[in-house]
């Protein structure tokens, strides 16, 4: 799925922000978890993330989510990450 296909689909599903990212090669962020579903798409390297004591690699091409309130880490591979992440927020 390319960039504008994902973003597309997101906003069809409620998403209401879409913002391109980079994070650097070895990049990690410890579990945390965002106010915000967070659907991503990987546009280049390699994205490690750890859910529910079980890690998944996505690479270019690949997409997942991450719901609301969700516990969470992150690992960026060898190479610098970039990636298209979509937001849906709550409604007041």
């Amino acid at each position: 799925m390319d960039t504008q296909a994902f973003a597309a689909a997101a906003r069809a599903e409620g998403y209401d922000e879409i913002v391109e990212r980079e994070m650097p090669a070895g990049f990690s962020d410890p579990e945390h978890q965002h106010a915000f579903d967070a659907r991503i798409l990987v546009t280049a390297g390699e994205f490690s993330i750890t859910m529910g004591g079980a890690t998944r690699t996505y690479r270019a091409g690949e997409s997942f989510e991450v719901p609301a309130g969700t516990p969470h880490a992150e690992a960026v591979g060898d190479a610098a990450l970039r990636f298209t992440v979509a937001r849906r927020h709550a409604k007041p």
